[in-house]
């Protein structure tokens, strides 16, 4: 859950920092795909769980 946690802040923190730089675009992409990608994982970690 911790490494969850980084990978997220670091793909948000990058989003960020490309949209203060004028980088829209890279920045709802980046920002996007970490969104998908954690949710598709907790989604599927935890059918597996159950």
């Amino acid at each position: 859950m911790l490494f969850a946690l980084l990978i997220a802040m670091c793909g948000l923190g990058s989003s960020v920092y490309c949209a203060i730089n004028g980088f829209q675009v890279v920045a709802s992409v980046i920002g996007g795909a970490t969104l998908v990608g954690l949710v598709t994982a907790f989604i599927v970690g935890k059918s597996k769980v159950n």
